[in-house]
């Protein structure tokens, strides 16, 4: 299995019952709450291995149109996006990434139970 389906079949069911739909050719998740767009985007380490391992990170965005909107108005030209805000899970305060080997990692990871060696 390539290491995006790894992603995807891991997650996608999940998130699905809460509301997200999934763009497999981003690797990212979104729904729109009211006037916003909420997308959760996955990031593929390039060192990963078919069959074997899926190392990633994730990415958390919000946009709204209703803000482009308002910012034209405003400032009476066109915003850079629609982006509202986002934050890589490395900036989120008290996120919790898995201990392998006694260590903690940088990233999250999905990987094969016989490829796992000596891991918590």
């Amino acid at each position: 299995m390539k290491p995006k389906d790894l992603i995807t079949k891991s997650i996608e069911e999940t998130l699905a019952e809460i509301g997200f739909s999934f763009s497999k050719n981003t690797l990212s998740f979104d729904r729109k709450v009211n006037e916003f767009v909420q997308i959760i985007s996955f990031h593929c380490c390039k060192y990963n291995q078919e069959n074997e391992c899926a190392e990633f990170w994730t990415s958390f965005g919000v946009l709204s149109k209703k803000y482009s909107k308002w910012y034209q108005a405003e400032f009476n030209e066109n915003p850079v996006n629609d982006l509202l805000g986002n934050s890589v899970d490395w900036n989120i305060k008290d996120w919790g990434f898995p201990i392998l080997n006694g260590q903690r990692e940088l990233h999250f990871q999905i990987t094969d139970e016989k490829e796992r060696r000596n891991s918590n």
